[in-house]
């Protein structure tokens, strides 16, 4: 936990392949970080482990099954690839990614808990699962750029999960 938190110069990284797990809060307030080179073996990213960063593109490799909560963080964000495998997004796992204009949620996941994508300003385009079951409260809290979204038969909307968006 915590190995690389606020190092302020880092602006890169590559992780070693047998790595599965980036523990909790590792890079979090790396504010100079742009660019991870995520393990091939990487199983799951826990708890702020790259809040407060500048990543730009977000490539996470298939096999990766859990993302914990404020896991991303970065206003310069502008792609992240989620494979297939996430079966669990954490809280609020993709915030304040004022740059990032479209993203597709996994096939495995569920539920889309509170305030995954606060404060993604320019996001405009979401492709939803089939398997999407529930969008919590505040999902997309203040994602003002957002105007349509096709929400997949039976999944519940919770109130207040567009809360600041242009969806009707």
């Amino acid at each position: 936990e915590r190995a690389l938190c606020a190092c302020h110069s880092l602006t890169a990284i590559t992780f070693p392949d047998k790595i599965e797990i980036i523990k909790k809060d590792m890079c979090e307030c790396c504010f100079k970080l742009q660019q991870v080179t995520f393990p091939t073996n990487l199983k799951a990213i826990e708890d702020y482990a790259f809040y407060c960063t500048d990543l730009i593109d977000i490539n996470l490799p298939e096999g990766v099954k859990t993302i914990g909560e404020r896991a991303f963080s970065s206003h310069s964000l502008q792609h992240i690839h989620l494979p297939d495998s996430i079966e669990e997004l954490g809280k609020a796992f993709l915030v304040d990614c004022h740059n990032l204009k479209e993203i597709t949620i996994p096939r495995k996941i569920t539920v889309l808990k509170e305030l995954s994508f606060e404060h993604d300003i320019k996001l405009e385009c979401v492709t939803l699962p089939n398997s999407l079951k529930s969008i919590e409260k505040n999902a997309f809290k203040d994602c003002s750029s957002l105007k349509n979204i096709k929400i997949p038969e039976g999944c519940k909307v919770h109130n207040k999960a567009f809360f600041r968006t242009q969806v009707k």
